[in-house]
């Protein structure tokens, strides 16, 4: 299961990565759309790619 620590979410970890990559991919096709490119950078800042250790 994953329990996210800072909010309480709980779902069964497969559906957590499940719904992550329909959500990437979601993102990425209207990246496409709007800039006719693909692109596998993500658009965040520094902070929000640190993970908690």
């Amino acid at each position: 299961d994953f329990d996210c620590m800072a909010c309480g979410y709980k779902l069964h970890a497969d559906l957590v990565g499940a719904k992550n990559i329909a959500l990437r991919t979601l993102l990425l096709r209207q990246d496409f759309e709007r800039t006719g490119r693909l692109s596998t950078v993500p658009d965040v800042s520094q902070d929000e790619t640190k993970t908690l250790d």
